[in-house]
């Protein structure tokens, strides 16, 4: 038998322990939980455990891979796993981790392989009071707790064919409230190498590819609900969270259906138990959407058919026929609009008595939520899948914030009196309650109409009397006076500093319904959604729009947002749209700023192909872009999949225009693209700058207009007929890697900032994998993106040292250094094969690490943007630097050390990586253990150094490794 470390310490030196107590202390700060055999009994030493052991932070709680903790079970209620508030961790967590957990690589994302590594932490019933199925943050500031390795998931007995669904598997139980704060929430929270799913899923595979009845109906509707700071879910999988509502569905049985094409079922009473309406003209193809709008069709998922009609079973879609028939469709998205018929020809009679029952989507149905502002998320290399929204930001109502007030009597509509005006500045906004609606809300809308709020700009404060001056702003705008004893509220918070990268990103189309799509951030300022793979949804867009979910949070925006990097494709098609929605149609928000789709690669795109859809307002590649201030759609590559139909490039929504200062967008891009052009672009007064705004974009000609028309309605642009000559070779989702241009390619170059046109294939690659990221060469700032990772690069005026780990053998890395965007035009210093060599004179190996000197050869220029290609094996990793302004000032080597031991340091140093002809600082001696050294060396644009701490003698006591200065 093969025992981890942890499991042969504990098994030999706490034996004892171990067989008379489920739950035990095994030495200083680490506690173990022993599986018993009996997952209740092992759930209730692990609760007891968590909710009466007041824990030192940092302490670990070790569970038995392979066993199953289920959740507490008292007078018939199940109560999630309790992780209450610590104090005094000065970041230490807590950690509640597997016995194996040795053999879960951190950074490698777990599967379904590493299961049997795992503990299971189970929701085993229906909980009481709260949403939390298996993990409940319990109480305010719930802080400094981490899970590794392992399972969550939901018990046999809860399947959801039998019982119901849980809600939520991990949750807050903090509500929330207008007058929450952002410390009343969890903090410091990590989920490293979890799988979390659905009893079904394990049980019956996944739901895409099962038949039997029982795969369908789920017991997760959500995974993760998260409030609070510095929280991470990391080489996670989130899977199987959706499917259908398992209450008490509509069921029908029929044992007669006609071997045609579609099949057609009978079934006394069927279409009113289905709640089908006769007379749906959009039926006549099947299920289409305006068929499901109304009522014309709807999921039935059938069991017991047998013989040649076994695969009747699983999901279909029934359309009316009569009041006791249903055609039988496929049991693909409506969002497709594309039905596929039944297809029953020469089956014969139906085998068996064939059971439906009518699927109802669990809603909501999200992997990750995020519904009230949250603070440094990190959600890094995961599988997440849900039918819907698989991650969702701001909508919940009330964003927390520290500042509020009573509203007192003597206000009006003008001039506010509070309790106090505590970090509240002219030009701030204010939401206050007020009865009724807005004045200005407008009836189109369907937020503001509900009224209850009122928004207003701080235009005067005396902070004497308490009193402000406001005028009204937005859909809200304030026009009455305020409830007096009301709470106002200000300079809330909003999800921020987030983190979505490197993510695989599955939305379950094949069967689901409703929903909008992989991301939606209502609000998120400095984010970044980076290096994403989503997949498989015709109808799922990810787009930022803007929300005051309620009227109450009107400082809600988009800032410093990036969705970069990211493919979207898949059997299903892409999503239809990049939408960049800046501020609110229903309330009153802020405008966006600094909002950017940037280097992403849709080229599966999937449009209605219904001959009767009618797309143009909603279906298209870029949509919106009101209420952005800098921002639009940058370096992407997207067109439609072979066989879509009609589209455009950009579609607008209505203007977002009163009261003042709702203004039209101003500084919106639609720059450096590739993109189908179908129909055309919509033109809209909303996009002020739009005809000088769309400019270098490869425009394919996959609609009624030839490339003529095209080039004469937008100059400044280029114009194709087809994808032919456009790309290195087939490409689609599939084959994604031919999406760059091909090399003889005139768009290469052509861009305005003087890179290829569309998107970087190289680059979306490398942020795909991670590559630059585990090399050591870029860190990720959710404000800035990408950035050179300082440990790393030294940028001087005519050199560049970069150090980085090597994967591979040195012989088969290389660098080469591009002057222009397009990577064609190489540099001179690495004009060679030699010279791009990363063995090359003048770099350095050391402890499998790559230092590779730049401007050795050839001198780079000062105040020049470099681009270079770093290639170790088969990774590829490319990126940008801009070298300095020229000082004239030689390399300056500063060095530290400390030693309890040495008598003196020593510096040598040189301008060849062989010391030959080194110099030596004079020696520094060690004063409170700690000796300080520096040098400079005239004249050298680089040096190598290394330091020696020596004994009293001189002897030598440690050799440095090499190190390098670069001169500015």
């Amino acid at each position: 038998m093969n025992l981890s470390p942890i499991r042969w310490i504990l098994g030999n030196v706490f034996c004892c322990a171990i067989a008379s107590a489920a739950c035990s202390q095994v030495g200083g700060g680490r506690w173990y939980c022993a599986s018993t055999g009996d997952p209740a009994a092992d759930g209730i030493a692990l609760w007891n455990l968590l909710n009466d052991q007041p824990f030192a932070c940092g302490d670990t709680i070790i569970l038995d891979a392979g066993a199953s903790y289920h959740t507490y079970n008292t007078g018939g209620f199940y109560y999630g796993f309790r992780l209450k508030p610590q104090s005094g961790c000065n970041g230490r967590q807590t950690q509640i981790i597997s016995s194996r957990l040795g053999e879960l690589p951190p950074g490698r994302r777990v599967t379904w392989q590493d299961l049997p590594r795992m503990p299971k932490l189970v929701a085993a019933g229906t909980p009481v009071g709260y949403d939390g199925g298996a993990v409940d943050f319990f109480g305010l500031g719930v802080n400094n707790w981490a899970f590794r390795g392992i399972a969550i998931t939901t018990a046999e007995q809860v399947a959801a064919t039998q019982h119901t669904y849980f809600s939520v598997m991990v949750a807050s139980t903090v509500p929330t409230t207008n007058s929450r704060k952002l410390s009343d929430y969890e903090t410091d929270i990590t989920f490293d190498r979890i799988l979390l799913y659905p009893y079904e899923e394990e049980a019956h595979g996944p739901m895409e590819a099962a038949t039997n009845e029982a795969a369908f109906f789920r017991s997760i509707g959500i995974a993760f609900i998260l409030n609070g700071r510095n929280i991470t879910i990391q080489d996670s999988m989130i899977k199987g969270v959706g499917g259908y509502n398992p209450g008490t569905p509509a069921v029908a049985t029929a044992n007669s259906a006609t071997a045609a094409s579609p099949a057609v079922i009978t079934s006394p009473g069927i279409a009113a138990a289905f709640e089908l309406t006769a007379g749906v003209s959009a039926c006549s193809t099947g299920c289409t959407s305006d068929c499901w709008t109304n009522f014309g069709c709807r999921v039935a998922v059938f069991s017991g058919a047998a013989g040649n009609w076994a695969n009747l079973n699983g999901a279909k879609h029934v359309v009316y026929e009569t009041a006791d028939s249903v055609r039988v469709y496929l049991g693909d998205s409506y969002a497709l609009s594309d039905p596929k018929p039944y297809d029953a020809t020469g089956k014969g009679a139906l085998s068996g008595t064939v059971t439906l029952r009518r699927g109802i989507p669990i809603e909501p149905f999200y992997a990750i939520l995020l519904p009230t502002a949250s603070r440094n998320v990190q959600i890094i290399n995961n599988f997440l899948e849900a039918w819907s929204m698989t991650i969702f930001t701001g909508g919940g109502g009330y964003e927390p914030t520290d500042n509020t007030a009573t509203v007192q009597s003597g206000s009006t509509a003008t001039s506010i009196v509070l309790s106090n005006v505590a970090n509240l500045n002219v030009d701030d906004l204010i939401s206050v309650p007020a009865p009724g609606r807005s004045i200005y809300c407008p009836s189109s809308v369907k937020g503001c109409w509900a009224g209850g709020v009122r928004a207003g700009k701080v235009t005067a404060i005396n902070p004497a009397a308490n009193t402000i001056t406001v005028i009204p702003w937005g859909v809200d705008g304030i026009d009455v006076a305020p409830t007096v004893g009301g709470l106002a509220r200000w300079n809330g918070d909003q999800t921020s500093w987030f983190q979505l990268r490197r993510n695989t990103i599955f939305r379950s189309d094949g069967h689901t319904l409703n929903g909008k799509g992989y991301i939606e951030l209502k609000n998120c300022l400095h984010c970044l959604i980076d290096g994403n793979i989503l997949t498989d949804s015709a109808a799922g867009n990810w787009f930022l729009t803007a929300r005051t979910q309620g009227g109450n949070d009107p400082w809600n925006r988009g800032e410093n947002l990036r969705f970069s990097n990211n493919i979207a494709g898949g059997n299903n098609g892409a999503p239809a749209r990049l939408i960049l929605q800046g501020e609110d149609d229903e309330h009153t928000s802020q405008k966006s700023r600094n909002v950017f789709f940037e280097n992403n690669l849709m080229p599966d795109m999937r449009f209605p192909n219904s001959a009767t859809a009618n797309p143009f307002n909603t279906l298209s590649a870029f949509d919106t872009g009101t209420g952005i201030i800098n921002g639009g759609w940058v370096h992407n590559t997207t067109f439609p999949r072979a066989g879509s139909s009609s589209h455009r490039v950009y579609s607008p929504t209505a203007c977002i225009d009163s009261p003042a200062p709702y203004l039209y967008s101003s500084d919106v891009v639609l720059r450096d693209n590739i993109s189908g052009y179908g129909e055309g672009i919509a033109t809209t007064p909303c996009w002020t700058n739009q005809s000088s705004g769309i400019k270098s974009n490869v425009f394919i000609a996959t609609g009624s207009a030839g490339t003529s028309q095209i080039q004469s309605s937008w100059p400044g642009n280029f114009a194709v007929p087809d994808t032919s000559a456009l790309f290195a070779g087939t490409c689609n989702f599939a084959n994604w890697e031919n999406c760059a241009l091909d090399a003889a390619s005139p768009y290469k170059g052509a861009a305005s900032d003087g890179k290829d046109v569309g998107a970087d294939v190289a680059q979306i690659k490398d942020r795909v994998n991670g590559w630059s990221e585990e090399a050591g060469l870029l860190t990720f700032d959710p404000a800035r993106g990408a950035l050179l990772h300082t440990g790393s690069w030294q940028v001087g005026s005519t050199n560049v040292a970069v150090t980085f780990r090597l994967f591979g053998p040195l012989t088969g890395c290389t660098m080469e250094l591009f002057t222009n965007g397009g990577r064609t035009s190489l540099h001179p210093d690495t004009a060679s094969a030699g010279e791009q060599s990363c063995g090359r004179s003048g770099n350095l190996l050391q402890d499998g690490l790559v230092t590779f000197v730049l401007g050795s050869g050839v001198a780079l220029n000062p105040s020049t943007k470099h681009y270079y290609r770093l290639k170790d094996g088969n990774r590829v990793m490319v990126g940008d630097f801009q070298t300095v302004p020229s000082t004239g000032n030689p390399p300056q080597g500063l060095v530290q050390v400390s030693d309890p031991t040495a008598a003196d340091l020593v510096v040598e140093y040189s301008n060849a990586s062989s010391f030959a002809g080194a110099s030596e600082t004079a020696p520094a001696a060690f004063v409170s253990q700690r000796a300080v050294a520096s040098f400079s060396v005239p004249g050298q644009s680089v040096i190598y150094y290394r330091w020696k701490k020596r004994r009293a003698d001189n002897s030598v006591l440690a050799l440095s490794s090499t190190r390098v200065a670069v001169a500015r």
